[in-house]
């Protein structure tokens, strides 16, 4: 601590877990044989009389601003004070020093170990101490158990490709006279999805059953901690008592649970929609935007109209993904109603703004291969750290490059695997790889390899600005952030990553797919649980009035945005692009008619454009008016329609793509039928809502749903839970 550390206190299990001879201890050193306590059981005063020292294993640290730590040492060391006291009497620093007798050197009193500080909790209960003590006694428990690497393998279901299992492998140590040691990444191979697996797999471990003993017991004693997020889709280890348990520790998300053993299984829902909103269009709707559509189309430049070369470079990898993504939606949205013709040159139009960013030529390549980080990133941003938002430092690199990759997969999926080019095939790679390099996916039994044609993790992160922990992406590149790194945007990561999954749909590559759709799911849940201030979070003011945190960063919540701190800006910039997968973010129906209801008090008319800054915004709002009153929003799309001049709209959006997108809304009478205040999570879209579905959800017994059943889950309630939790597998979610 800056301001100095309190008060350091060895706790007696230290003292007793000590060194026993005499030379071990400063002031009984010279003495031969055990001290310490002696072989009478006899403990001399000399055990304990250090010279501006303490000593011991475990310590309790207080620092002067009150708050309170746990200290283990892996062996009996010594905290010796640093300088004079100040003006209070606290002492700025320690140093740790071994215990005499047990110096590397005896020179230099070097002590060479394993240091594990964790904080301890102010919790008081019936007016006394004892959370923080029964807090003590978890950690002291598992203090001698520590991860040193991890490993994360994913797959999805033998008979469900709509059902991804995520595993987190931890390596881990065990302190003490009996350290062990767990083989390297490269070693720790499994071979099956079964838990109890995760054993060493070289030959010395497999002679020493003593060794491998302990490890097991380390495996199942190791000690973390979970997120909410991680809970709900969290699968026990059957082998280990009581592994998930509530904790007093808390974060800038919420409350963290304790997770006991060394692998984490989590079954995460996948999204099955593709380049289509999951249901038809609304008949009455239909004619009025094939129209808008056509209209759309017609007014399109024609080829050689403009550079664009040129226009790309002007308005930036992310302004020009925009471009392409609202030429894209345009054509996704005639193919979808048939209007084959227009929606071929519409995507034809979408390849040619894509272009100048898949130029292989590095004269005229507006983006170049950087070694140093192993990204690709805009020649303008390498040479100006402040060009195109940071880009060059790798700042939005998702969102940028999400764009272009959605409006890419959706020209292959029209046009055909033949549009692009070779070298266009290899440049998207690269940007591919850029955001999206993938994990090798697991199979059940057979040794992972890598497929050919796979972003290369030798040019690559994987996946880079995703956290798995956390279960979102960082925007943030290489610059420095007070607060940790921060996310502004859930809805434009969430984009990317749909892009990412239509890319293997569109090349039929089927473990592309998954991947993207694994990505997806995660980011998805972590907005619900973060960014969308519901029934998921209990969040302090301002956030707790809000309906959406605008930016989330290590140890930060914002209402800020990079437009203002206008609640509608905060609302929108984490609601756009609309595209089919926005009805699996922006859900449930509910809780966004609050958001339309809070976005509205924001920016009244949504007929006037007496503000030509808020036309775009007002554009955007319509979009999500649409999921609570599509009637409303159709209708007043239509009069923009016919404004003389025409509104402004976002980049993303054309007329006939924003009526496409209200008529083919669910029935918004779904609205009443969900409340916030028990409702705490949401399938993926498996297939479109009915009536009868959702009167299924009148039964909540587990035995009335065949996907809990084939679950194992056979007894109770799930459809919803005692605690008002809807599971994935009820029917009315599918």
């Amino acid at each position: 601590s800056k301001n100095g550390i309190a008060s350091i206190s060895a706790d007696e299990i230290g003292i007793e877990d000590g060194p026993a001879s005499c030379s071990a201890r400063v002031a009984c050193f010279g003495l031969d044989g055990d001290c310490c306590p002696t072989t009478d059981g006899v403990r001399l005063n000399c055990c304990d009389a250090f010279d501006h020292s303490i000593s011991g294993i475990y310590f309790t640290v207080v620092t002067v601003d009150g708050l309170k730590w746990r200290l283990y040492a892996s062996s009996y060391i010594q905290f010796k004070h640093i300088g004079l006291p100040n003006a209070v009497g606290h002492y700025i620093g320690y140093e740790i020093h071994a215990a005499a007798g047990a110096f590397e050197s005896e020179e230099h009193h070097k002590w060479r170990g394993v240091l594990r500080i964790a904080h301890i909790p102010d919790i008081a209960e019936n007016g006394q101490n004892q959370g923080s003590r029964l807090a003590v006694d978890i950690l002291d428990k598992h203090a001698y158990v520590y991860p040193i690497a991890s490993n994360i393998e994913w797959s999805t279901m033998p008979d469900d490709e709509l059902q991804a299992i995520l595993d987190f492998h931890f390596a881990v140590k065990r302190i003490g006279k009996d350290d062990i040691d767990t083989p390297d990444q490269d070693l720790i191979q499994h071979q099956s999805h079964d838990f109890g697996e995760f054993i060493p797999k070289n030959k010395e471990h497999k002679k020493n059953t003593n060794h491998r003993s302990q490890y097991e017991t380390a495996r199942r004693d190791l000690l973390l901690l979970a997120l909410p997020h991680h809970v709900a889709v969290l699968q026990v280890d059957p082998q280990i008592d009581i592994p998930i348990q509530k904790s007093p520790f808390t974060c800038v998300k919420g409350d963290l649970t304790y997770v006991k053993g060394s692998t984490w299984r989590m079954l995460e829902g996948l999204t099955a929609i593709e380049f289509s909103a999951p249901r038809r269009a609304t008949p009455s709707m239909l004619n009025p935007t094939q129209s808008a559509l056509k209209k759309d189309v017609l007014s399109l430049p024609p080829i050689g109209a403009f550079d664009e070369h040129k226009l790309a470079k002007l308005t930036s990898s992310y302004g020009s993904g925009k471009r392409a993504t609202q030429l894209a939606l345009l054509a996704l949205a005639c193919n979808s109603l048939n209007l084959i013709d227009e929606a071929k040159k519409a995507a034809e139009t979408t390849l040619r703004a894509l272009n100048p960013w898949l130029d292989p030529d590095y004269i005229s390549s507006l983006l170049v291969y950087d070694k140093s980080y192993g990204g690709i990133v805009t020649k303008t941003g390498l040479e100006n750290i402040q060009a195109d938002f940071g880009q060059g430092w790798y700042n939005d690199h998702h969102f940028h490059y999400g764009y272009h990759l959605f409006a890419a997969a959706c020209v292959l999926h029209i046009l055909g695997p033949h549009s692009l080019t070779s070298t266009q095939k290899a440049a998207l790679a690269a940007m591919l790889g850029d955001v999206a390099t993938e994990i090798p996916k697991t199979i059940p039994g057979k040794r992972t390899i890598r497929r050919g044609n796979a972003p290369n993790q030798n040019y690559f992160p994987v996946a880079r600005h995703k956290d798995f922990y956390e279960g979102h992406s960082w925007a943030s590149g290489l610059f420095e952030m007070p607060m940790g790194k921060n996310q502004e945007s859930s809805s434009e990561a969430t984009h990317c990553y749909y892009g990412v999954s239509l890319l293997g749909v569109a090349t039929n590559d089927y473990e592309l797919r998954d991947w993207g759709r694994l990505l997806l799911a995660m980011e998805m849940r972590a907005a619900r649980y973060y960014w969308h201030v519901s029934g998921f979070n209990r969040y302090p003011e301002p956030f707790g009035s809000n309906v959406v945190v605008s930016i989330i960063g290590g140890n930060l919540l914002s209402s800020q945005t990079f437009f203002g701190t206008n609640k509608l800006f905060a609302i929108l910039v984490n609601s756009m692009p609309f595209t089919p997968i926005s009805e699996d973010l922006l859900t449930p129906p509910r809780y966004i008619h609050k958001c339309v209801e809070q976005a509205v008090a924001e920016l009244p008319s949504l007929h006037d454009d007496d503000d030509p800054a808020l036309s775009s915004w007002r554009a955007l709002l319509l979009q999500l008016v649409a999921i609570t009153d599509p009637t409303q929003a159709f209708s007043v799309i239509i009069a923009l329609s016919m404004a003389n001049p025409p509104p402004q709209l976002d980049q993303t959006q054309s007329i006939g793509s924003m009526l496409y997108w209200v008529a083919t809304r669910p029935d918004p009478g779904f609205l009443n039928f969900f409340d916030d205040d028990t409702y705490t999570d949401y399938a993926p879209s498996h297939a479109p809502t009915t009536a009868s579905r959702r009167a299924e959800m009148g039964e909540p017994m587990c035995a009335a749903h065949d996907r809990c059943l084939k679950y194992g889950l056979n007894n109770g309630n799930c459809c919803p839970t005692e605690a008002n939790v809807m599971l994935w597998c009820c029917h009315a979610l599918q």
